[in-house]
């Protein structure tokens, strides 16, 4: 799990799992000097995936890592990544209170 910061405060509680059979050198990869998402996006391909947007409600632990009240309504991104028909990755992605999503097409 990562929290990601902005001016020292959380904003995004990230919730990673990654498919150690597909991905094994993961398991010496150096974090000290790069994110789990940026050594994945170098090292990894994928071929296909999927994104789904929601909202719930902020549980204890994540409530606790983003600094904010258990209940509040927190923005959520799910993703999962595939090589080949085998799962890679999938993610959670929590955004606490305030955190907006623009796109422009």
């Amino acid at each position: 799990d990562t929290v990601h910061l902005a001016d020292g405060r959380p904003f995004a509680y990230e919730a990673r799992w990654v498919n150690l059979k597909v991905v094994p050198q993961m398991r010496s990869a150096p974090f000290d000097d790069v994110s789990a998402n940026e050594w994945l996006v170098q090292t990894v391909p994928f071929s296909s995936g999927d994104v789904s947007f929601s909202a719930v409600a902020a549980g204890k632990d994540v409530a606790s890592a983003l600094e904010c009240k258990e209940g509040d309504a927190l923005f959520v991104i799910d993703r999962t990544t595939s090589l080949a028909g085998e799962f890679v990755t999938t993610m959670k992605l929590f955004y606490r209170e305030g955190y907006q999503l623009y796109s422009r097409l």
